[in-house]
């Protein structure tokens, strides 16, 4: 089963003794049949298989298994077949023979019609002499048979409360064991994702006290003497001053993980740390926000500084860093936050509702998210600064300064403009910011070797937009024009094609997006 999905079970006893492990190990099992499609109806329960009653509704189920498995990785996994032989009647028995055609028809049964009892029913016979009774005329007659039918009524009547409560009995008991089978499930589950919460941290601490002890306090104690490698306000920027108040709250919040799973149970709660842990989560915040200025430094002093660069290749042969650089470590409050997230989502999806710690661990599971979406903001914003000083370097020639504070990048592609005739059709490049759209052509110039961008037409977004043009799948156009007119009024500015329908889709839509904003933004800014 794990080989066909290694999170299938959750847990393994390897070579149990007791019989109790034996049989958790056969639930983990059918539990990740369910999972994988096998039909409820079709699962054989854990004595079909430990104590031998039912061993072909274990071959179906596993045979169930073989053709799911079959029609979601065609062609991946080997498949036996029984060996070719030639059959020799004479070596069996007639008796043998009648045997094995008996058990192939017993694993094909099929349902047997249902036969009623042609013994009349106590209503019916007692109606019949309640008729004879009444017959003869006799009161007296009359009144008993009114009782004894009376009587026997109330007997049916508790013989058929009876049977519903042995039923009601029958749903409930199989509905709780279903219900302990999953959570011994998830019981399981619960403690492999805490041992990992554990273990990561762990390497996460170790890692953070690598940053602060083998690169910090080195660059500290030299900048307060007269041979400083970098000066205080560079070794600022490049840290912040959040690093050592994050490893603090992380050492604690180590400290109390390893209490915690230490004296591990089911019941053990670790939402109520998580939610303390979640009000310090500003520092995190803060690292984040002053994250692009500090690579900013890291790089510029790393480009110009000699004495750095010799002190970032002394620390990397050093045997704690395990040959990584100071950049990787300083991503790692960054990257640390999105893996709290998925551990806790995970924790919270195999914790029942109706466990003391689930509503401290949705409630944990909420603030991290929050926190999580501003660090993939944050990073977004970053790559595209990023984005947008790599094309500006691309440039040859006079350009308005394209890193605006306000400007974001949103696509690149390159794009074939249809021309009227005598023009053919030319490849260019079109550059899609929030408030800007930029035609560009490459070329190569007289001192450079490799192609550099030549700047053709540039134009307000908020005035552009797109539609589809029917006469090719792959066809587009961009109208440029007051925002206020019916688009069809506004002059095509180009008739434009892509690569694929995809791909003009993408463009219709962050065209149409991007315009849609900014003028919603020059709105508001004219409006005041």
């Amino acid at each position: 089963m794990n080989q066909i999905d290694s999170e299938s079970i959750p847990h393994i006893h390897e070579a149990p003794k007791l019989a109790v492990k034996c049989k958790e190990n056969i639930n983990y099992f059918i539990s990740a049949l369910e999972e994988h499609g096998v039909a409820r109806h079709r699962l054989f329960q854990v004595s079909d298989i430990y104590d031998n009653i039912n061993f072909y509704r274990v071959l179906e189920c596993l045979e169930d298994l073989a053709a799911l498995v079959e029609q979601q990785y065609p062609g991946e996994f080997p498949t036996l077949e029984p060996p070719v032989t030639d059959f020799d009647e004479s070596i069996y028995t007639d008796a043998q023979i009648q045997e094995a055609e008996r058990d192939l028809r017993f694993t094909n049964v099929k349902s047997r019609p249902v036969q009623h009892s042609k013994t009349v029913s106590p209503r019916k016979r007692n109606s019949s002499n309640l008729r004879k009774s009444m017959a003869i005329h006799n009161p007296q007659v009359l009144k008993e048979e009114m009782e004894k039918l009376k009587i026997q009524t109330a007997d049916t009547k508790a013989q058929t409360f009876s049977a519903v409560a042995q039923l009601q009995a029958y749903v409930r008991g199989r509905i709780a064991r279903r219900i302990h089978q999953k959570r011994v499930t998830n019981q399981a589950y619960r403690k492999r994702i805490a041992q990992e919460l554990l273990s990561t941290e762990k390497v996460y601490v170790d890692n953070l006290d690598v940053l602060v002890t083998v690169f910090l306090h080195p660059l500290k104690t030299a900048a307060s003497g007269p041979k400083h490698i970098i000066k205080q306000e560079a070794i600022k920027a490049i840290f912040s001053d959040s690093i050592e108040v994050i490893l603090n709250y992380n050492r604690r919040l180590l400290a109390k993980l390893e209490e915690k799973i230490s004296d591990w149970s089911p019941w053990q709660r670790i939402g109520d740390m998580f939610i303390e842990f979640t009000s310090f989560l500003k520092v995190y915040t803060q690292y984040v926000k002053d994250f692009p200025q500090a690579q900013d430094a890291f790089d510029s002093l790393k480009a110009k500084n000699t004495r750095f660069s010799k002190f970032l290749q002394d620390c990397k042969t050093n045997p704690g860093t395990t040959g990584l650089e100071l950049d990787a470590y300083l991503i790692l409050p960054i990257q640390r936050i999105p893996r709290y997230n998925l551990l806790l989502g995970e924790m919270v999806k195999h914790t029942w509702a109706d466990h003391h710690d689930y509503a401290s661990l949705k409630k944990a599971l909420e603030k991290m998210q929050e926190v999580a979406l501003y660090i993939n903001e944050r990073k977004r914003e970053a790559d595209s600064i990023n984005k947008i000083v790599e094309i500006q370097s691309k440039f040859h020639g006079k350009i308005e300064n394209l890193q605006d504070p306000h400007r974001r990048f949103v696509r690149e592609g390159v794009l074939m403009v249809l021309r009227d005739p005598p023009k053919g059709p030319k490849d260019r490049i079109f550059i899609l910011f929030n408030d800007k759209l930029l035609l560009v052509k490459t070329g190569k110039t007289l001192f450079k070797r490799e192609e550099e961008y030549i700047l053709l037409e540039t134009h307000e977004v908020r005035v552009i937009a797109a539609q589809v043009d029917l006469q090719n799948p792959t066809t587009f156009v961009m109208r440029r024009g007051d925002p206020t007119l019916v688009l069809e009024q506004r002059p095509i500015l180009y008739r434009l094609v892509a690569s694929s329908a995809e791909e003009r889709d993408n463009w219709i839509k962050d065209v149409n997006q991007a315009a849609e904003e900014s003028d919603k933004k020059f709105q508001r800014n004219h409006s005041k």
